[in-house]
């Protein structure tokens, strides 16, 4: 299933698409914008954002809206949450402690950390895992400036080997990769407008994927890792588009003159 948001109904709420079918079905309708959302890997649970008291906010529901609990139920901006592989934890940023910065904490609430903890600010985060069986380790790619542009990141959760894997003057952000991944895919400015880009999990072999004169943004990478989601307006407005990762095979899934973006893909 795709999660996306969508302004059709007139404000941005979530709706899940069955890839397959193309079928398309809204998930929230609330009085406030729901917009972030991202699947848990049991398929049960959602992670979104949405206002409250005036700043944004974590929320875990069902994916059929029951049982909101604010997650990160604190009065500074937090936003772009991402589960950990297992599903017991959620990466996310805030500007809690003046800037912004990647936090991980417990899905009942628990065990918050600061992982990136620098004076730039990083965002973005994607929670990843490599290897295989008994032998894996948990990544979050990010993006941050503190190199002076924005630029793609990993780091393992106690923070303590961080690494610049896209090392380019132009902006690169918006990082995701598979759950058990051997490719990050990205958006680049590189080429003079935002293009979606493949790289391997140490920054090698990085390439255009969708070369298009459009705005391609919001990638993420499918479970069977062959295709990637993405939103571009290329056709006027902004919808949801996949391609497979080899470069071929772009099909536009949404078709609907409204704004759809953010797609998360489970």
């Amino acid at each position: 299933m795709i999660l996306f948001e969508s302004n059709r109904d007139g404000k941005p709420e979530i709706y899940g698409m069955n890839v397959a079918e193309r079928s398309v079905v809204r998930l929230t309708d609330n009085d406030i914008a729901d917009t972030q959302a991202v699947l848990a890997p049991d398929a049960f649970l959602v992670a979104l954002v949405a206002p409250q008291n005036d700043n944004n906010e974590i929320i875990l529901t069902s994916v059929t809206g029951e049982a909101p609990f604010n997650l990160s139920n604190n009065p500074a901006d937090d936003q772009q949450p991402s589960w950990s592989p297992d599903g017991d934890r959620i990466a996310f940023t805030s500007n809690r402690d003046g800037n912004q910065e990647i936090y991980v904490v417990g899905i009942d609430g628990s065990e918050l950390r600061n992982i990136s903890n620098h004076p730039a600010n990083d965002s973005e985060p994607f929670w990843f895992r490599t290897g295989e069986l008994l032998d894996t380790e948990d990544w979050i790619a990010f993006t941050s400036n503190r190199d002076g542009n924005l630029e793609i990141y990993i780091t393992n959760l106690d923070g303590s080997d961080t690494r610049n894997l896209t090392l380019n003057v132009a902006n690169d952000y918006s990082p995701s990769a598979s759950g058990f991944s051997e490719q990050i895919t990205f958006v680049s400015e590189r080429d003079g407008n935002p293009e979606i880009y493949l790289m391997g999990l140490d920054g090698s072999n990085q390439s255009n994927l969708t070369n298009h004169g459009g705005r391609d943004l919001d990638p993420v990478i499918g479970p069977t890792s062959t295709w990637v989601a993405f939103s571009s307006d290329r056709d006027g407005n902004l919808e949801l588009y996949v391609i497979q990762t080899i470069g071929e095979g772009i099909y536009n899934l949404t078709q609907n003159s409204a704004q759809d973006s953010n797609p998360s893909w489970r």
